[in-house]
């Protein structure tokens, strides 16, 4: 908790500083959306100038949620813009805001606690391309898309006069604000109950919707814009900006969020088949599953890197894999497989969890879930189990991805060998349908 204080007092500082740097050219410059403009742009400025000192990302991460009332509350101040659209928007914003930025603060660590995003293009990226992706892309491009967000209240806070159906707009907004105040709570609670269960939070509206507190922020945005087109029917197109926001997080944010669920969560796969990825709506009937465990198995011989494959009886090469039997985990099973069709006693390799599903034509509605692992062996022959495998030897990479028949297997194998040379964790999900 200290670190956290500690931390929250610093970043406040540090953003009481870039807005009064913001102020500067915010004062000199009288046309209300370039003076706002130059306001947010030259405070983002000065708070990546902090997280190139700092070495740490996550100080620009509050700048979403208290950047907006801040850049409202200046306008109305510098431009008397007192009158019911513009307190009816500052007040929705200022709501939004604080509930956002308590979230933050709920779940903020400290100064160099670097969200797990911003942690791996530091360790991907050489430090200069590093800085051009902070600068531009965590940064700037953020900003410019709330800025975005927000043309449609600069619009609305001009007009003085009145339409009753904008209220509609705002009602949208604050119900959207309600949406992840909610979605909030549920998941803060859930991970208090099952901490380091690596578990997929199912309750509450995450039980309907895969990402709710995504969709409430999206339906903020275009509850702002229902309060502007309502208003200002004659110019609906100047406040198209809040798209940005919708395509940010359709093609950015949400992708990468079920990325990194998928590599985390043991779970997520079955939780994501049944449950809608956005919209809040009945789950889906589960499907009915065939699971089975099985691995990628590879050796050294004379100085190569070899792995064991096997061809079944119907001509399809592949990995040692089989049925899970009752009171088995994944991985005995796994181990048991392949002792019974190739005869080795094989070690797990930490860290690689690859789950590949495909339809079982001879079985209607039923899929076909394997789980693979990466195992590795010493000094043994192989003797394969001839009634179910008609061969099975030992291959270098690019041999085995000459014989294989599917792509998906391509993929396993593509994806192991990776794991095997930067002994890196990898967890994957690969659909053949």
């Amino acid at each position: 908790m200290k670190e956290k204080i500690k931390g929250s007092a610093a970043d406040l500082i540090i953003y009481v500083f870039a807005f009064a740097v913001g102020l500067i050219p915010f004062t000199f410059i009288e046309n209300v959306f370039a003076a706002t403009a130059a306001y947010t742009a030259a405070a983002t400025a000065v708070i990546y100038a902090f997280t190139v000192v700092m070495k740490d990302v996550s100080v620009y991460d509050p700048y979403w949620s208290v950047a907006p009332p801040v850049l409202l509350l200046s306008m109305m101040i510098k431009y008397g813009l007192w009158n019911v659209n513009s307190v009816i928007l500052f007040s929705v914003v200022l709501i939004w805001s604080a509930r956002l930025t308590l979230n933050w603060f709920i779940t903020y660590k400290g100064v160099g606690r670097e969200d797990w995003r911003y942690a791996q293009y530091r360790e991907k990226y050489p430090p200069l391309v590093f800085q051009l992706i902070s600068f531009v892309g965590l940064q700037f491009v953020p900003t410019a898309v709330v800025y975005a967000g927000l043309t449609p209240v600069l619009l609305a806070s001009q007009r003085t006069e009145f339409s009753a159906l904008s209220l509609f707009g705002a009602a949208v907004s604050l119900c959207a604000v309600w949406l992840e105040f909610v979605s909030d709570r549920a998941i803060h609670g859930f991970l208090r109950e099952h901490k380091g269960e690596n578990r997929t939070c199912d309750v509450s509206v995450w039980k309907y919707s895969r990402h709710p507190n995504y969709l409430g922020e999206m339906s903020f945005w275009c509850g702002l814009y229902i309060y502007f087109v309502f208003l200002c029917p004659e110019i609906w197109y100047k406040g198209l900006g809040f798209l940005s926001i919708i395509i940010l997080f359709l093609s950015v944010s949400i992708p990468m969020m079920e990325k990194h669920n998928a590599q985390r969560r043991p779970d997520y796969e079955e939780y994501k088949a049944k449950t809608s990825m956005l919209l809040i709506l009945p789950n889906k009937k589960p499907k009915k599953y065939e699971i089975s465990a099985g691995a990628v198995v590879y050796m050294k011989t004379g100085g190569k890197i070899k792995y064991v494959i096997i061809e079944s009886v119907g001509g399809v090469h592949g990995f040692p894999k089989g049925h899970i039997e009752p009171g088995e985990t994944e991985e005995e099973a796994a181990l048991r497989e392949i002792r019974e069709e190739v005869g080795l006693e094989v070690e797990l390799c930490d860290g690689f969890r690859v789950v590949e599903e495909h339809p079982l034509p001879e079985k209607p509605g039923v899929t076909k879930r394997v789980v693979y692992f990466l195992t590795k062996y010493e000094d043994q022959d192989i003797v394969y189990q001839r009634s179910e495998i008609a061969d099975a030897g030992l291959y270098t990479f690019n041999e085995a991805m000459a014989l294989f028949e599917y792509e998906s297997t391509r993929r396993i194998l593509r994806e192991a060998d990776y794991c095997r040379r930067c002994r890196r964790n990898h967890k994957g999900f690969i659909k053949s349908f």
